[in-house]
């Protein structure tokens, strides 16, 4: 809220803060859409890693990190081995 001229807190902004919130609420939400599909792209690229991961959690409840480091080279050994295409 923003002082007004009578020395009382305004409730309602002025049209310039207005459509400053607009605009960066705009800003955010474009980066949000953006960064959801960054996210979802990472996801399916990992997809193999991600399953393999998830059933090894699944079968044994915890595992270490150098377990889960040869869990996900496993998995991507599998899709090299199987001619599938890593980037």
């Amino acid at each position: 809220m923003a002082l007004g001229i009578h020395g009382h807190f305004d409730v309602f902004p002025t049209t310039i803060e207005a459509d400053k919130d607009t605009e960066l609420q705009k800003h955010v939400q474009k980066y949000m859409k953006e960064m959801l599909g960054v996210t979802k792209r990472f996801l399916l690229k990992h997809r193999k890693e991600l399953d393999a991961l998830a059933e090894a959690l699944y079968e044994e409840e915890d595992f270490t990190g150098e377990e889960a480091v040869r869990i996900i080279q496993n998995a991507t050994q599998a899709d090299t081995a199987s001619g599938a295409r890593i980037n």
